[in-house]
């Protein structure tokens, strides 16, 4: 890992037992805010597409498939 880079995920297995890969069942993940919600837009964009094209729904409207991807952004990071 590079010096400033911060693990994507972290887990805990205890409070002083902190490492960036999973171990134990029991070990508590934690994610970074950021990552979880580029990763959600990542999946509903692929989603929305795959969902349009399977049924056959053509939409040119993309300032405001651009506007709903924004307004979950802001609204998981709580804005």
């Amino acid at each position: 890992m590079k010096a400033n880079e911060v693990p994507e995920k972290i887990y805990l297995q205890e409070p002083t037992k902190v490492r960036t890969e999973k171990k134990y069942d029991n070990d508590i993940e934690y994610t970074r805010t950021d990552a979880f919600i580029e990763k959600a837009l990542v999946y509903l964009n692929s989603k929305f597409y795959f969902h349009n094209a399977f049924y056959g729904v053509v939409s040119t409207d993309f300032n405001a498939m651009k506007e709903l991807f924004e307004d979950f952004r802001k609204y998981m990071e709580g804005e």
